[in-house]
């Protein structure tokens, strides 16, 4: 399994192993969360720390900060951790896109001001956390939410986009994504996009039984929808800030209903067709929100909620490209799908 890009800097680590103080973990499911960091640094991602090896004492660090030795020591047989204080410096400057390889990239401080944190997830689609005054910002990641639309609680797109955490990238999968409206879809996808992002990568899978009439020829219709979604984008954003492709699936080779961000994917049964063409709910139905740095994800299934590991669906993705339709992308561009 790949190692997940944690940025984080000393302190924060620190932070994971001292008694609860006041304006440190408050309560039980902050106590959890603060657990789950120190799991996913020890065992899941590859640690960058904003000090220089010459700058530590390993004699001292061993008394002071357990779970910071474990990493410099090689915990588990495999390196974990890098020192790149520069690294740091031009993230405090302009966010994690200038230095993140990985799409699911995170990064953690205890110095933060909440109004930095916002800014530069604005700019990067990454997530930035703020552990300055508690880890509350631990929960975006560490908690599974599942949200139950029930009698006259019903999902709408707006509910969806205000679950959606902030993103570079978004993939949605859906056999009949395409029979909602230009103007729907059009109004999603503008929505969905985070105001300040410089680049947006969307990518819409779907199978050719998206065309609502069988005497339809599938290609001429999806390449005309496509396009004209594309001129819209490519209109209202600039055609340098986003780009739009597609994969086109037999019906057969996929069922369940998702979107796939770089930091979240959220699943539903029945996609968007539990909503109608002005974006509000129709259906009763339940959504489940998981971050990519969970090792594994929910996914609801006939015979109710089972985990896959993420990587499971984006192989999966890989496998449907190999029989695509020929009138699908020629290239899928999108970092969460590489």
């Amino acid at each position: 399994m790949d190692l997940l890009p944690v940025y984080i800097t000393a302190d924060t680590i620190e932070g994971l192993h001292m008694p609860l103080t006041e304006g440190g973990i408050h309560n039980i499911e902050e106590t959890r969360d603060a657990y789950e960091l120190a799991e996913l640094l020890k065992h899941s991602a590859c640690v960058i720390i904003d000090k220089d090896i010459s700058e530590i004492d390993l004699a001292e660090l061993y008394r002071s900060n357990p779970l910071l030795a474990h990493l410099i020591s090689g915990g588990n047989g495999r390196k974990r951790i890098e020192f790149q204080p520069e690294e740091h410096k031009r993230i405090r400057v302009g966010g994690l896109a200038g230095v993140a390889a990985h799409p699911s990239t995170q990064y953690f401080s205890k110095e933060l001001s909440k109004e930095e944190t916002a800014r530069m997830e604005n700019v990067s689609g990454m997530l930035h956390h703020s552990l300055k005054t508690s880890n509350k910002s631990l929960g975006r990641i560490f908690r599974t939410h599942i949200e139950y639309f029930r009698k006259n609680r019903i999902a709408s797109y707006d509910t969806i986009l205000s679950r959606l955490l902030p993103h570079h990238s978004i993939a949605i999968i859906d056999p009949y994504l395409l029979r909602w409206d230009n103007a729907h879809l059009l109004k999603f996808l503008t929505h969905a996009k985070p105001k300040g992002l410089h680049y947006y990568y969307i990518t819409l899978i779907f199978s050719p039984d998206t065309v609502p009439n069988k005497q339809m020829d599938p290609e001429k219709w999806i390449t005309a929808r496509i396009d004209y979604l594309r001129k819209e984008l490519y209109q209202k954003f600039g055609k340098g800030n986003i780009r739009l492709e597609h994969l086109v699936v037999k019906n057969d080779e996929f069922h369940d209903r998702m979107i796939l961000t770089n930091n979240q994917t959220i699943f539903q049964g029945y996609g968007m067709s539990t909503m109608n063409q002005d974006g509000e709910g129709k259906k009763l139905t339940t959504w489940i929100y998981v971050s990519h740095a969970k090792t594994e994800v929910a996914e609801q299934g006939h015979a109710g909620c089972h985990f896959l590991n993420i990587r499971d669906i984006t192989d999966a993705i890989k496998e449907w490209r190999k029989n695509a339709e020929p009138y699908s992308s020629k290239e899928l561009k999108n970092p969460i799908l590489g």
